[in-house]
């Protein structure tokens, strides 16, 4: 469009310096004609300026034709404008009518994004549900497997108790009556150890009084008996059916065993003294404090007959860990 402008704008500037131009011809040829008119006598001035004119003339012709191709070419430069303008204003509409698809295509594009966002949202929202629904009945299964195996093992531990109470119960009565039958066959055998001291007593009084001259094997096997049976009563319950008789009795053969000149010296729990006349084995008591030395298992009694040893004793002792260690 400025294109246009400045062409139109040329054009008139042109046509004005044409107008001019036969202005200043026809003003020429007046003052030719007056100072002719004048100077008729001046035929040679009249010459001169005659060929001026002429010189004018053709210089104008020749103007004119300049003027008349500037013309045409002004003329065929605006019809290229103008044709250029078409194609610029067919550029514009074209260019507005894709702007105008890129917009609805815009909008559409919008519109389903938007849709999609949306049904996204909602497939998104019932995903959810499901996987909360999902959870709570994964939840809800694992409560009552958990609850389900909570009730069983308590049944179970219920029925190991009960079973282990039944256990328990039979092995105290079997125990119960093994130490009963224990405390019989005892006191059967104490009244064999009764028989067999009299026995010894009566041949005692029969033989020599000397020490070395006397049989004692009878004697020590009586007192191995006795310490064998003071053990086994010592791990005893105390309401045991029959204990206290039985110790009753283990007590009167002891009496009678040292009626009979024979004593068992009594050396369990009594501190361990490496003068002692005995064969001792050793093993460590963390309750014990260091390098104590205590007694705590008889194998074979020390017996004395009339105050002089006859076995030394055999001994277990027990003792604490010493510090060094």
């Amino acid at each position: 469009m400025i294109i246009k402008v400045a062409m139109m704008h040329s054009k008139i500037k042109f046509n004005e310096t044409k107008k001019i131009l036969f202005l200043i011809i026809i003003i020429t040829g007046i003052l030719s004609n007056v100072s002719l008119s004048q100077t008729q006598g001046k035929s040679k001035e009249l010459n001169q300026l005659r060929a001026r004119i002429e010189k004018l003339e053709k210089a104008n012709a020749k103007l004119s034709g300049g003027l008349s191709a500037t013309n045409y070419n002004i003329q065929k430069i605006e019809k290229e404008i103008v044709v250029t303008l078409n194609s610029l204003e067919t550029l514009k509409n074209d260019l507005a009518k894709t702007n105008k698809d890129l917009q609805e295509i815009s909008d559409n594009l919008d519109v389903k994004i938007q849709q999609t966002n949306e049904k996204t949202a909602v497939e998104i929202s019932g995903l959810n549900a499901k996987i909360s629904k999902s959870t709570l009945y994964w939840a809800m299964g694992a409560s009552l497997t958990i609850l389900l195996l909570a009730l069983l093992f308590g049944w179970f531990k219920k029925q190991l108790s009960r079973e282990k109470i039944s256990l328990l119960d039979q092995i105290r009565k079997i125990s119960e009556n093994l130490r009963e039958e224990q405390i019989k066959l005892d006191e059967q055998l104490i009244k064999l150890l009764d028989t067999q001291i009299q026995l010894m007593s009566t041949k005692r009084h029969s033989s020599s009084d000397r020490i070395e001259e006397t049989d004692h094997s009878l004697a020590l096997k009586v007192a191995d008996e006795i310490i064998r049976i003071k053990k086994n009563l010592s791990n005893m319950d105390p309401g045991t059916k029959g204990l206290k008789q039985l110790l009753a009795s283990v007590e009167r053969i002891q009496d009678n065993f040292k009626a009979n000149g024979y004593e068992i010296i009594d050396l369990l729990y009594k501190p361990y003294d490496e003068g002692m006349k005995l064969s001792a084995t050793f093993r460590l008591d963390e309750n014990l404090k260091p390098g104590e030395q205590i007694i705590t298992r008889i194998i074979k009694p020390q017996v004395n007959y009339k105050g002089v040893m006859i076995q030394s004793a055999q001994v277990e002792v027990s003792v604490g860990e010493s510090r060094n260690t």
